[in-house]
């Protein structure tokens, strides 16, 4: 996940660059694909437009399912936007 062009978090993917074609580590044992993940991040918004920009990636260039949901919820001021 991206802010403002700046990566603030990440998950089942391995450290360093990642490019477009890129495969996430298969889990052992399979994973629940229902299952919310919550992912505190720390970042400084700016005043007026921010953009927050995600990529997914699958397992395997054959898979047929993804799905993707978001949500963002604020916490605190800690000071005047830049």
């Amino acid at each position: 996940m991206y802010l403002n062009g700046r990566e603030v978090a990440r998950s089942n993917m391995a450290s360093g660059t990642v490019t477009a074609d890129a495969l996430a580590p298969v889990v052992i044992g399979g994973s629940d694909e229902t299952a919310v993940i919550t992912m505190p991040i720390v970042a400084t918004l700016r005043r007026g437009t921010n953009v927050i920009a995600v990529e997914v990636h699958q397992a395997a260039v054959t898979s047929s399912d993804l799905a993707f949901d978001l949500s963002l919820t604020g916490t605190g001021n800690t000071g005047r936007l830049r």
